[in-house]
């Protein structure tokens, strides 16, 4: 009977202590469990501010790309300038990147990007002209617009005076530390064009009588030009 119950008090023992261990075990995995559960929102949260906060940056990265302007395609190469002549008139201008007298010019303000060249500002004008073509032929060009058929050459050497009040006079109210500021540029074109150059013409001409005396036209020919309708293209023969 004392040895039974020996047994039985052993037996107790080990429950107890394993019961013991057990609730010390579970105890211990409650805390890191509870530590873990308190961890995870936090968790939970900086991963949600991450992702919402990565997702606004990369549509704000979106709109701003689309928003900055991107500037326009280089224009192609004219090839189709049949009349060849020679330019004569007085200088009505001045270029705006050299700050040279001339008959005309074009002008590109435009930014090396990685897919070349974009073009954020363009313009080509011309005081008048007259062209004196190898037939004999005259060709009148009126003051206004032009195109010149080649690519402009870069311009290294640039009165940054003069082009700064050239583009003032464009946009007073310019500022170019804003970021989405259109006439941003890093590179300079300009093609000028000066009375004696050689040059091919081309373009749809009229021919207008310049000279509307009867007798006149009676003794000789009449004295005609060729003119412009709509904008001509002029490609300088260097």
């Amino acid at each position: 009977m004392a040895e039974r119950e020996q047994v039985r008090r052993t037996t107790q023992r080990g429950q107890r202590r394993i019961l013991a261990t057990s609730m010390g075990s579970f105890s211990l995995g409650g805390t890191v469990a509870y530590g873990l559960v308190g961890l995870g929102p936090g968790v939970l949260v900086w991963g949600m501010l991450g992702s919402l906060t990565g997702g606004m940056l990369a549509r704000y990265k979106g709109i701003r790309e689309r928003k900055v302007p991107q500037g326009a395609n280089v224009l192609p190469i004219v090839a189709d300038v049949s009349l060849r002549g020679t330019v004569r008139g007085e200088h009505g201008l001045i270029s705006p990147a050299s700050a040279e007298a001339c008959l005309a010019y074009s002008l590109e303000l435009r930014v090396l990007a990685a897919d070349g060249e974009r073009v954020m500002y363009r313009d080509a004008i011309t005081s008048g002209f007259v062209a004196e073509l190898g037939t004999g032929e005259m060709v009148e060009i009126p003051p206004g617009r032009l195109r010149f058929a080649d690519e402009a050459p870069e311009l290294l050497d640039v009165d940054n005076l003069e082009l700064e009040a050239y583009i003032d006079d464009i946009d007073p109210h310019r500022s170019p530390s804003e970021e989405l500021y259109p006439l941003h540029f890093n590179l300079v074109r300009e093609e000028v064009l000066f009375s004696g150059d050689d040059v091919e013409i081309g373009g749809v001409f009229e021919r207008e009588t310049l000279s509307q005396d009867a007798e006149a036209l009676y003794r000789d020919a009449a004295t005609s030009a060729l003119r412009p309708i709509g904008v001509p293209v002029v490609r300088r023969l260097r």
